[in-house]
């Protein structure tokens, strides 16, 4: 007697599965057409890796030029290279808000941001520069917040904050900034003309 019951309650089981999973595919049939879904983007992370590796480029080139006069074995570069460099950035407004936007910071940090020179002091606490055994480190350390979105809403769409600590390193020897300096002195139409 047990052992029909346990065969009968076996194909009562099979007979469920079976019914669920055809109301499950007769479900996903009917709302296909009638709801649309979409997934967030993820874009904007793309994006501002790529950007932070542009602004490395930059900010390489802008601690170059702040370094080309100065004296590697003064008691005070660094602090020399530090006013250099944001003297060199503040010509660079292009920089300054590439640094600022999508910053993770209250709406209030935001707004008080109004004039070049409170962009700077904010900026400047991105940055530490370091001088050691002829090697200038220069660091940048920064947050960034993003709303990641669906490329388009329909009728469905969800939305998430995505946020994202930065840091980038770059070093500069002594020996590359003599290399660049004496490049520049060889470049095309700079040649000293020499009597023969």
């Amino acid at each position: 007697m047990l052992n029909k019951k346990a065969q009968v309650m076996s194909f009562e089981m099979v007979f469920i599965t079976l019914l669920m999973v055809f109301l499950s595919i007769t479900t996903y049939m009917i709302q296909k057409d009638t709801m649309d879904t979409t997934i967030i983007s993820p874009a904007p992370i793309f994006d501002a890796d790529l950007d932070s590796k542009i602004l490395s480029m930059q900010e390489k080139d802008l601690l170059i030029h702040s370094t080309v006069e100065l004296d590697w074995d003064n008691d005070n570069f660094q602090q020399n290279v530090m006013n250099s460099f944001f003297a060199n950035l503040k010509e660079r407004p292009d920089i300054i808000e590439k640094l600022l936007s999508n910053m993770d910071a209250s709406d209030e940090i935001k707004k008080a941001l109004n004039t070049l020179d409170k962009k700077m002091l904010h900026v400047k606490k991105l940055y530490t520069i370091n001088h050691k055994d002829n090697t200038l480190t220069l660091t940048r350390t920064m947050s960034k917040k993003y709303e990641l979105r669906p490329k388009s809403f329909k009728n469905i769409g969800f939305t998430t904050t995505a946020r994202m600590k930065l840091r980038e390193t770059i070093t500069l020897s002594l020996e590359e900034v003599e290399m660049y300096i004496e490049e520049e002195e060889t470049e095309p139409g700079k040649e000293v003309a020499t009597e023969e």
